[in-house]
């Protein structure tokens, strides 16, 4: 899977604690980063460090509903892979088109 984030992966996402990986989290309010850290809490996660508008979470990245949390709190966003079958069906249909040419101008 690839991700993509608005802010610069390292500091996002970050492994250094013996118990996980963890993810740094920053809202522009307070209301935003409470609703965040109870739903990481409720999942599992170790709160490190708790700040007013951001803070620091430690989970299990072999825990697929920590993993999903993590990456929707962090804001990063996943880009969808396509697989041979589907290059397959659009190379076949790119032959059909009429637009397609086998020697560009």
């Amino acid at each position: 899977m690839e991700t993509r984030s608005s802010q610069a992966d390292s500091e996002t996402f970050f492994d250094g604690y013996v118990s996980g990986l963890g993810v740094y989290v920053e809202y522009a309010t307070a209301k935003k980063w409470n609703y965040a850290r109870r739903a990481m809490q409720a999942a599992g996660f170790t709160i490190r460090q708790d700040a007013e508008r951001e803070g620091i979470a430690v989970f299990d990245p072999t825990n697929k509903t920590q993993v999903k949390l993590a990456l929707r709190v962090a804001r990063v966003k996943t880009r969808r892979q396509v697989t041979p079958a589907q290059l397959a069906v659009l190379a076949a249909a790119r032959q059909k088109s009429p637009l397609f040419t086998s020697n560009p101008v």
